[in-house]
């Protein structure tokens, strides 16, 4: 049919093919090699990749042509880019996405070949630019970030430098394979994890301008993080998350203390909502502990539904206040990310069906923020969804 001609079924028999097929119904096998697989050649698909991944940066660059020699944020933001995508490519390499480098993706997909090693170094590289490209955009560039700190160039520049370093050598000891207990170089990661870990803390409190006794609880903070992190002790979870709240009570009040500002919506001061923010924070942080840990000891229902409440609280005051200061998308994105936990928690039998329906009712409700609507419209909202959440998931 493609050159045109029609070609009768019963004309189809597969004597051209093996003349040992008994009957012309039998399927027929015809060996072809790997390459055969893919529709496109090579030569096409690193055309048809690398245009696809590049479109963003040449945009880029089209628009701003006539001033992109003038700043070195034109030159982040183009390795941002042109970095990501192909860190996401390149991460995608065990499953074939750059079979047409190492000829196909089964030979990708072992962990042992040249091919794979070569394309772990790549992506170490990649790390490293995207954190200096992140660093210069997103901290030196911000005028809010940059005058926050309390150091001048070029200290600034260094300690900022060694502290998202550090940060990123601490990350990458988690998600590759040399920190897991299974392959027996636990232990001796174990030193480097804090060290990295301590050496962020430092840089973070001189940024800060931090005195010396805050320096004890960032010590007890990471501290508490990595012993956590080996050996899932929940008291060493509870002294990360105190420590690193006290330290948060005193950033506020260094930064918020002489600000004399009233939200209109609300009739409250900033002093009394950095309080509500702290309180909010302290819960934040108990979250990952009760996902990591199988069995708490405290029922975590109440406490995600208690923390669901505050950022409730926060978020309708902060929106009503002004859009810019609170975006709607974080809205959105904070429910999912809500709705999400509860079901979850649910599936992994760590909370009752009870806390499920509250917690899902709570984030969809929250949803009602973007209509301006008042407290009380939220509460109906919230007794509305759970009454008929249940009928829904009777129907699943």
């Amino acid at each position: 049919a493609v050159s045109g001609y029609k070609i009768k079924p019963s004309s189809i028999t597969t004597s051209s093919i093996s003349s040992s097929s008994p009957s012309p119904l039998s399927p027929v096998h015809i060996p072809y090699s790997s390459q055969e697989k893919y529709v496109q050649g090579r030569l096409d698909s690193v055309v048809a990749v690398f245009s696809l991944i590049l479109f963003p940066a040449m945009l880029y660059v089209a628009i701003y042509v006539n001033v992109f020699l003038r700043s070195w944020a034109h030159w982040t933001n183009l390795g941002l880019l042109i970095g990501l995508p192909v860190l996401w490519l390149i991460y995608l390499s065990p499953k074939g996405s750059l079979w047409f480098l190492t000829g196909s993706a089964e030979a990708s997909q072992t962990s042992d070949t040249k091919a794979s090693k070569f394309f772990s170094i790549i992506k170490g590289i990649w790390i490293f630019v995207l954190v200096g490209c992140a660093e210069h955009r997103l901290v030196f560039q911000s005028p809010t970030l940059y005058h926050a700190l309390a150091l001048y160039p070029p200290w600034s520049y260094i300690i900022v430098t060694v502290a998202l370093y550090s940060l990123v050598i601490f990350a990458f000891f988690h998600f590759s394979e040399l920190s897991n207990k299974r392959t027996g170089l636990g232990k001796q990661t174990r030193p480097i994890m804090m060290t990295m870990g301590m050496i962020t803390g430092i840089c973070a409190g001189l940024i800060l301008g931090a005195p010396l006794f805050i320096y004890l609880f960032i010590f007890s903070c990471v501290f508490g993080l990595v012993e956590f992190y080996f050996g899932r002790r929940f008291n060493r979870y509870i002294l990360f998350t105190v420590s690193a709240t006290i330290c948060l009570y005193w950033f506020v009040g260094k930064t918020y203390r002489s600000i004399d500002y009233t939200f209109e919506t609300s009739d409250m001061k900033l002093s009394t909502f950095g309080l509500v923010m702290i309180a909010q924070f302290g819960l934040t942080m108990l979250i990952p502990g009760l996902v990591a840990i199988s069995r708490f000891p405290v029922p975590s229902g109440p406490l995600l539904f208690l923390h669901g409440i505050a950022l409730t609280f926060m978020e309708r005051i902060l929106s009503l206040q002004d859009a810019d200061m609170y975006p709607t998308l974080l809205i959105f994105f904070t429910s999912f990310i809500g709705v999400y936990l509860f079901h979850s928690q649910y599936e992994w039998k760590r909370i009752p069906i009870v806390w499920k329906i509250a917690g899902i009712s709570l984030y969809l409700s929250k949803l009602s923020i973007v209509a301006d609507t008042t407290f009380i419209g939220l509460l109906f909202f919230f007794c509305f969804i759970c009454s008929t959440l249940p009928l829904y998931m009777s129907q699943q």
